[in-house]
C-alpha cells in the first residue's frame, strides 16, 4: 500500500488510499495472504472492495466484491461474495488456486410477498438443483462449516505496521 491511490477496476475511478480500509486474509493454503481494499466512499454500484493476491513478485487484481460482509473459508481458497440488491440476495462462491480466481457456484434468493424462491447455478452458470449445489459446495469446502468474516482496518501507519507484515 505504498501508492497514494487505488484504481477501481469496475468503474475506472481512483480512490485515495488514505480514504480506504484494508484487510489481510489467508484465503488459499499458502503462506502469502491476500489483500482486500475497501474505499470508505465506494457505493454498491462501484463494488465495495477489491481483492488482490501476490504472485511472482507482483500484486495482482483478482475481483471486485459487491458485498461488505463477505466471508471466506480460511486456507480452502473459497470466498463468498454476498450482495443484496433490493429483495435479491446473491452469493457467489469463488475458488482461488495458483493465483487465479474462478467462479464455482452461485445462489440467488428472491423474496416475494408470497415467499422466497432460490435459484442455484454451477460454475458454468447453468441452473442446477439445490442438492447438486450443496454437493458441489461440500466438495469446495469439505466438512468445514466455519466461515471467517473479512475484518477491515483503517489505513493508518499504525495499522499497516501491525497487519501488513
Amino acid at each position: 500500500m505504498s501508492e497514494k491511490t487505488v484504481y477501481w477496476e469496475r468503474t475506472g475511478q481512483t480512490y485515495s488510499l488514505s480514504d480506504c480500509k484494508f484487510s489481510i486474509i489467508y484465503l488459499d493454503n499458502n503462506k502469502t495472504p491476500e489483500l482486500v481494499i475497501a474505499p470508505n466512499s465506494a457505493s454498491y454500484a462501484d463494488g465495495y472492495a477489491q481483492l488482490y493476491t501476490y504472485k511472482k513478485g507482483k500484486v495482482l487484481f483478482l475481483c471486485t466484491l459487491r458485498g461488505y460482509s463477505d466471508k471466506y473459508y480460511k486456507k480452502k481458497g473459497v470466498l463468498i461474495d454476498s450482495s443484496l440488491d433490493y429483495c435479491i440476495l446473491g452469493q457467489k462462491y469463488y475458488k482461488l488456486s495458483k493465483g487465479k480466481l474462478s467462479l464455482k457456484l452461485q445462489k440467488t434468493q428472491i423474496d416475494y410477498p408470497s415467499g422466497e424462491i432460490s435459484y442455484y447455478y454451477g460454475s458454468n452458470l447453468n441452473n442446477t438443483t439445490k442438492a447438486v449445489f450443496n454437493k458441489k459446495r461440500k466438495s469446495l469446502i469439505g466438512s468445514n462449516k466455519k466461515k471467517s468474516t473479512i475484518k477491515y482496518y483503517n489505513n493508518t501507519a499504525a495499522n499497516r505496521k501491525k497487519y501488513l507484515k
